[in-house]
């Protein structure tokens, strides 16, 4: 029996512990092994609670059985240092998308200046399109003949004097005076 008491003062933290004459136990003994009860009952409530949370780890951390919460710690602050360096490169991937759909839109731009598809007042809306869209508004719009640049038909030169290289050249090509003529006529573009 000493031995018992012994055990349990050492649990409750008392140093000696002794019963009554009678029987009953020093005062206060009760209280502490009720108290020593509650907190047995909530350390084992928290190792349960412990094993289960690492049982759920071992499996998407690639835990082994014998791994214990410092190397289920290690691996998630592993995870969330590479989890960083994936924010870092998603970051960089969005500026470089975001530099290439720009690019694209200017070279839409500059395009349908080109072609007359595009007025100078028209330049500020396409800038805010996406280039999807800016290249599909190029393919249906119509040309503005009067941004399309005209040839002035005295800056051509003399026809007599080239008639002759002309009608060589257009040769090779199986075109006939009439045929260039009748091109020549028909273009919107001279005056």
């Amino acid at each position: 029996m000493k031995k018992l008491l012994i055990a349990i003062g050492t649990l409750v933290g008392v140093n000696s512990l002794a019963l009554s004459d009678d029987g009953a136990a020093p005062e206060g003994l009760i209280e502490k092994l009720n108290d020593f009860k509650t907190e047995h009952d909530t350390l084992l409530a928290g190792k349960k609670a412990a094993d289960e949370f690492l049982a759920g780890l071992k499996g998407p951390l690639a835990l082994d059985d014998g791994a214990d919460l410092n190397k289920a710690q290690g691996k998630i602050l592993h995870l969330v240092d590479a989890a960083k360096g994936a924010e870092d490169a998603k970051t960089r991937l969005d500026a470089l998308e975001l530099e290439a759909e720009t690019s694209k839109v200017s070279d839409l731009i500059a395009r349908g200046k080109a072609e007359g598809k595009l007025t100078e007042n028209m330049l500020e809306w396409a800038g805010k399109q996406s280039s999807i869209a800016l290249s599909e508004f190029l393919e249906t719009a119509n040309v503005d003949k009067s941004l399309v640049t005209k040839i002035d038909r005295e800056k051509l030169g003399d026809p007599d004097k080239t008639v002759d290289k002309k009608r060589a050249e257009n040769y090779k090509l199986a075109l006939s005076d009439d045929d260039v003529s009748g091109a020549i006529a028909n273009c919107p573009l001279i005056d």
